[in-house]
């Protein structure tokens, strides 16, 4: 638990169902669009602009709820950074995550995330709705149980405290993303 309530609140409202479908649905929409191409095309930073307007949106109804100004919040972050090493590490990456770059990186994680889900429902037009277990299958391999397509900890440390925008079935299985957060906490 973190020792300061305003940065216990920005956790639980962070990790809010509502919040993380709103950005997972957002990935999900965009994500076929980006490459692995290094030259970013302009729309990367069209997407990236109205992403951040919907994080900019979120955060001004979290001030509104709390009570605080933007100018607020930001203080308050960094007094509580200054004073807690846990909310330092999760404030670093809440905030690295509205960084263009990091945008662009999530959007090219669920890439083949949103592939198999357009996959899935292209099948199911075709051929009618699947039954749960088959396009479990379809969209995650017989093996793939425990892969769900759903938001997992927004700058979760090992306990697993907090959420993460980057989806857990992008998070598994990857080498080169395991140490996605650490990556994040020090940009």
């Amino acid at each position: 638990s973190y020792e300061d309530p305003f940065i216990r609140n920005i956790v639980e409202f962070v990790a809010h169902d509502d919040f993380q479908t709103k950005f997972e649905n957002f990935f999900l929409k965009h994500a076929q669009k980006f490459s692995d191409a290094e030259e970013h095309k302009f729309l990367y930073y069209d997407l990236y602009q109205k992403f951040q307007e919907m994080f900019d949106g979120e955060l001004q109804g979290f001030c509104r709820d709390q009570g605080v100004t933007k100018e607020e919040f930001y203080k308050r972050c960094k007094e509580a950074s200054e004073a807690d090493p846990k909310a330092m590490h999760y404030i670093q990456i809440l905030v690295s995550s509205a960084e263009y770059e990091t945008f662009v990186r999530l959007m090219k994680i669920m890439k083949p995330i949103a592939q198999s889900r357009m996959a899935v429902t292209k099948a199911e037009e075709k051929d009618g709705p699947a039954s749960p277990s088959s396009a479990k299958k379809s969209s995650k391999g017989e093996d793939d149980e425990e892969d769900d397509i759903e938001m997992d900890n927004f700058g979760a440390d090992e306990k697993g405290s907090g959420r993460n925008i980057r989806p857990a079935a992008a998070r598994k299985g990857e080498e080169d993303d395991d140490d996605f957060d650490d990556k994040a906490s020090k940009k």
